[in-house]
């Protein structure tokens, strides 16, 4: 587990699940799925929220584009190189920085 996901959770809940048993273990596994629903459904219902939600999205539409397809024709090259029988081997990306195919 990433040791920001245990700091999210707290010290304290952690020492809790520590002792429980594995029928409680399950138990707070169906009760923390069901608050995160509850969270889903306020953020849903909370309209500053959605809006906020939606500007971000639309501010980053063009950024995520982009990267869509970068990340595309990085894919695609890499498969030409495959089928022509060339590894891609180590390619220098600029800034000191390597993209391993």
């Amino acid at each position: 587990m990433k040791p920001s996901a245990l700091r999210s959770m707290g010290v304290e809940k952690q020492a809790e699940l520590d002792g429980m048993t594995a029928d409680q273990l399950r138990a707070a596994i169906v009760n923390a799925e069901g608050n995160l629903a509850t969270i889903k459904a306020s953020m849903e219902e909370n309209a500053e929220f959605c809006d906020l939600r939606q500007k971000y999205k639309d501010a980053a539409a063009g950024y995520n584009d982009g990267r869509k397809a970068q990340k595309a024709c990085i894919e695609y090259a890499l498969e030409l190189l495959d089928a022509k029988g060339q590894p891609a081997g180590s390619v220098d990306v600029g800034d000191g920085a390597t993209a391993e195919g």
